[in-house]
């Protein structure tokens, strides 16, 4: 079994595009998608770990005050993202999970904060990912 160091200090939080889908401008308020990506050392080498979450417009939801839709890790469908809009301020909330656990809870007044939030903290314990020697 490989030997993982994360490394704490190496997290980079990403702000992602509009989910753009033809005769769906109500997406708009949704990310293309959600990248977290950390630094680990496995065996000597130094590594980036990266994990890619895909909308699943299948969840799209409107109600009277909210619009949510979940977001799949493209690695493993136990680990998603729940991502909640409210209009009327703007302002946004999301739940990450990782084999069914909530591991992270973030909220932002707007679209930058918000994500800047949910990502700086990069890959959970136990998060699938893609490894790549840097």
């Amino acid at each position: 079994m490989p030997y993982h160091q994360i490394k704490p200090d190496t997290q980079y939080g990403f702000i992602p595009c509009k989910l753009f889908v033809k005769d769906r401008s109500e997406l708009l308020v949704f990310p293309h998608n959600i990248m977290f990506m950390s630094w680990a050392n496995i065996n000597g080498v130094d590594t980036s770990g990266t994990a890619l979450y895909e909308p699943d417009i299948s969840s799209y939801a409107k109600e009277e005050v909210v619009q949510s839709m979940y977001y799949y890790n493209k690695y493993c469908d136990d680990d998603y993202i729940d991502i909640k809009y409210f209009p009327s301020g703007g302002r946004y909330e999301g739940e990450k999970y990782v084999k069914h656990l909530s591991v992270a809870i973030a909220y932002g007044a707007n679209w930058k904060s918000f994500f800047i939030h949910l990502t700086l903290n990069g890959l959970a314990k136990n998060e699938s990912c893609e490894f790549s020697p840097i």
